[in-house]
């Protein structure tokens, strides 16, 4: 079944359903009418195409995001090429496509270094374009959290305890068009002290609660299920920055060429876009840039529900060389954290962590698994007099019980949660003195590659601190260390 056909059905099966609006049936099938009126066209016009459908239909901000993710997806083409020495002018020309890298002033050389002198043009396209993205997603986290202030205000006002109304709500699956709400302790903490206030009526009552509530929606936009879109808000706006102070001269285009990659997935589900656009715009990139048509995949014929559709469609094949030549055992990573580590999760009230991964997350799981291994492999010899060498050092993680779940814990934390946290956890981890020589050697390619942008491609979401999960997290692997050594 084609993804047209996907789409299609997924919308007539909700439309037959009580909590999915028309609104929302309507818009899988615009969807589907798009990719199948851009499948064979150019990438500017397929750009065109959806940025004008997202501008009409899409959440504030969807039709920016995809604008600046096509202007990546070029850019990281045409860097490419020209490192290979192969960038064709005339095809750039036919195709209507812009010329990003100054060719005259950058050579290969510069590319491998992650350095670039941009043309006028665009650099100044880039410029507006992050602007215009960190305006729109910023707007878009503000209605949000209005929108969901005002909802939950009038729920947890109701008859009955705020902790009781909050469960009830936060177990509720949640419809791809509905607003989520998943309060952290202290936040939890305030609401339930607001809740024994005096009040002269229930709309007071209720004014106090959205007033809260909008104030922590805006200080942690995770808690309404946009922490990605505000750390792309912070990317984007750091990067116009940087393209605003640099107007002549090699730039680092590392941010520039990665952004399309990290767009993917989670970033495109909190504004609910249809991944199979970011599909669409890459096809087209690839068709222009070299006349080969990307091969179809095939999603799974029997998924009918929004969410899953879109999570299915996300999962992208790995680009790196030689993926499928790596050892899963030599990676840590050949299977998730076990049953017992996700039930200690739970009770330690992080479920969150604890969730199934989606396909995306799967896949970013896997990239980052092979990136652990590379980064190893070059510093494989290099290591002090005396120390392990690298390599032999995530083997020996591997083929350790305690050691290697102590790895896929940390790489759930770092993307459920952000790198921030596993970063931190690590490092606590790596002082203790009963770690392992190959764990801690492991620990400081894990940190390195996670707290460094230029290394680690996937790092969008560095998250925000969780001190209760760090430390839960470094008690519960030290434990272990601890039980075994006795």
């Amino acid at each position: 079944m084609a993804i047209t056909d996907l789409i299609i059905a997924a919308g007539n099966a909700l439309e037959k359903s009580d909590q999915t609006t028309k609104l929302g049936v309507d818009l899988f099938k615009k969807d589907a009418e798009i990719l199948e009126a851009v499948k064979d066209l150019k990438t500017p016009e397929i750009t065109d195409k959806i940025t004008e459908h997202l501008v009409e239909n899409g959440k504030p901000g969807s039709a920016e995001y995809m604008g600046l993710y096509s202007k990546s997806a070029v850019l990281d083409k045409e860097a490419g090429l020209i490192e290979a020495g192969g960038l064709d002018l005339q095809k750039i020309e036919s195709a209507g496509l812009p010329l990003m890298i100054d060719i005259q002033q950058t050579t290969p050389e510069m590319i491998a270094n992650n350095q670039a002198v941009l043309t006028t043009e665009a650099r100044a396209d880039f410029l507006g374009a992050t602007n215009s993205l960190k305006y729109k997603l910023d707007t878009h986290i503000d209605k949000t959290a209005q929108r969901a202030s005002e909802y939950y205000a009038n729920e947890l006002t109701k008859e009955g305890s705020v902790s009781d109304k909050l469960k009830g709500l936060i177990g509720i699956e949640n419809e791809p068009y509905d607003i989520p709400f998943t309060p952290n302790e202290t936040e939890m903490a305030k609401l339930e002290e607001l809740s024994t206030r005096s009040y002269l009526s229930r709309e007071d009552a209720q004014k106090e609660f959205q007033k809260e509530l909008n104030n922590m929606m805006h200080q942690r936009p995770g808690a309404i299920g946009l922490t990605t879109t505000a750390t792309t808000s912070k990317f984007v706006g750091e990067m116009a920055q940087e393209l605003g102070g640099k107007i002549e001269g090699p730039v680092d285009i590392t941010k520039l060429r990665d952004l399309h990659t990290l767009m993917r997935g989670q970033g495109m589900a909190e504004l609910q876009i249809n991944p199979e656009f970011g599909k669409a715009i890459e096809n087209g990139v690839n068709r222009d840039f070299t006349g080969i048509k990307p091969p179809e995949t095939t999603p799974k014929a029997d998924v009918i529900n929004p969410k899953e559709v879109w999570e299915d469609a996300s999962a992208e094949t790995s680009t790196l060389p030689n993926a499928e030549a790596i050892n899963p055992k030599d990676t840590w990573i050949e299977e998730d954290i076990k049953d017992d580590t996700k039930e200690w999760l739970n009770s330690s009230e992080n479920a969150d962590v604890a969730s199934e991964f989606s396909t995306s997350e799967q896949e970013t799981a896997r990239k980052f698994s092979e990136k652990m291994t590379a980064e190893a492999e070059q510093r494989s010899g290099k290591q002090p007099e005396g120390e392990m060498d690298s390599v032999d050092a995530l083997k020996a993680v591997a083929e350790d019980e305690d050691d290697s779940e102590t790895m896929r814990l940390l790489l759930r934390i770092s993307i459920k949660v952000g790198t921030k946290v596993a970063v931190s956890v690590a490092k606590n981890i790596a002082k203790d003195k009963d770690t392992p020589q190959e764990l801690r050697i492991a620990l400081g390619v894990f940190s390195d590659l996670a707290d460094d942008g230029s290394k680690f491609a996937d790092k969008l979401i560095t998250g925000e601190d969780k001190p209760n999960l760090e430390r839960d997290c470094v008690n519960f692997v030290r434990s272990k260390f601890a039980s075994a050594e006795s």
